[in-house]
Parts: structure tokens; C-alpha cells; sequence
């Protein structure tokens, strides 16, 4: 696959997925590494920790949707009644 092919795909699963932004330098990195016989072995920390990063990303958005809601459901339940 080349570069192209691979930033186009990952555009593609990056909205489908919800996500705004894609980080060209990390992805030509990993395109590059992935094209590398060692080279996903020795960056495998890295990707790791990016990928972990957007998950963590994805649990705050998601933290901020269900506080939203739960206020909105004591909203309904009068609550606090001061």
C-alpha cells in the first residue's frame, strides 16, 4: 500500500470512527515503520502510547456526553430542590 493509499484509509476510518484530525507526521511515521521489516517492532512503544492517547480521548468525550445527560435527568427530577 503506499503512502497515499495508507492516509486515505485512515481518513476514511478516522470519520467513520468520529475523529477530526489526522496527524500526518505520526501516520507517515507508522506508514513508514510499517514498511520497514524492524521497524514496527522498534516503534511498537510509541504506537502504543498514541493509540493509547486517543482511546483516553475517547473516554473523556464520552465521560462529558453521560454528565451531560445525568444532569439533564436531575434537571427533570427537580433536583437539588433549594
Amino acid at each position: 500500500m503506499s503512502q497515499d493509499q495508507f492516509l486515505a484509509a485512515l481518513r476514511q476510518q478516522l470519520v467513520a470512527r468520529g475523529g477530526k484530525k489526522v496527524w500526518c507526521r505520526i501516520a507517515v511515521a507508522v506508514h513508514a515503520a510499517a514498511a520497514d521489516p524492524g521497524g514496527i517492532v522498534a516503534d511498537r512503544e510509541a504506537i502504543l502510547e498514541r493509540a493509547a492517547l486517543g482511546d483516553s480521548m475517547s473516554a473523556l468525550a464520552a465521560l462529558a456526553d453521560i454528565e451531560v445527560r445525568m444532569l439533564a435527568v436531575l434537571d427533570e427530577l427537580g433536583w437539588p430542590a433549594w
